[in-house]
């Protein structure tokens, strides 16, 4: 890896290189992101798992890689990043639009479920995390079923937050959890729709 400074974005690389098979990742001593705190936690603990080696100069691990026969393959692409700190109305957004010959993929922040995938002779497709068609590293990294956003497990901890508050005699609001009249409610709901069911799909009137 050449030139990659950004400690998060050097930890999700190792991570996807551990996940594809990588037998080793070669960095430069200068000027690349450095190993640290940061970069281990990014990484879900793949530092530890890749070996990393450190030269003076990129193209000189290439040469010696060259005249021990090793294969070598370049990647790069041309791209146009915009950022700003001012833009009038706008949240914290980050918007990845990728462009090829054969098709292109759009991802943004504020949407972070939907990949949109577009093609000059298909219709617009739309893909979701947790689905089959997914590849294997998406499927690994997806830790709720398709449908589930993945910001439920936040609304989960408000709730936990307001039931923590009330059992410890702080101040909450009634609105941060549910009672148990609601519970009962709830349950009251679906032993009414069972019975609708077995009388012949009638209308069941719920306790008050």
């Amino acid at each position: 890896m050449d030139q990659i400074s950004d400690v998060r974005n050097f930890g999700a690389i190792v991570r996807t290189a551990e996940c594809t098979g990588v037998d080793c990742i070669i960095i430069q001593s200068s000027g690349s992101a450095p190993v640290n705190g940061d970069a281990i936690k990014t990484s879900s603990g793949a530092v530890f798992n890749v070996p990393i080696c450190k030269v003076s100069h990129i193209k000189d691990a290439i040469f010696l890689l060259k005249q021990l026969n090793v294969k070598i393959y370049g990647a790069s692409c041309k791209s146009i990043p915009r950022s700003s700190q001012i833009a009038t109305g706008e949240e914290n957004n980050i918007r990845i639009n990728v462009y090829g010959s054969k098709g292109a993929l759009k991802w943004e922040q504020e949407n972070p479920n939907y990949l949109f995938k577009l093609s000059d002779d298909q219709p617009l497709q739309v893909l979701k995390p947790g689905h089959a068609y997914n590849s294997n590293i998406s499927l690994d990294g997806t830790k709720l079923p398709p449908g589930h956003p993945e910001g439920i497990f936040d609304a989960m901890a408000n709730i936990y937050k307001g039931v923590a508050r009330a059992i410890n005699g702080e101040s909450f609001e009634k609105a941060e959890f549910p009672p148990i009249e609601d519970g009962v409610r709830g349950m009251d709901f679906i032993e009414k729709s069972l019975e609708s069911n077995s009388k012949g799909n009638v209308w069941v009137e719920l306790n008050k």
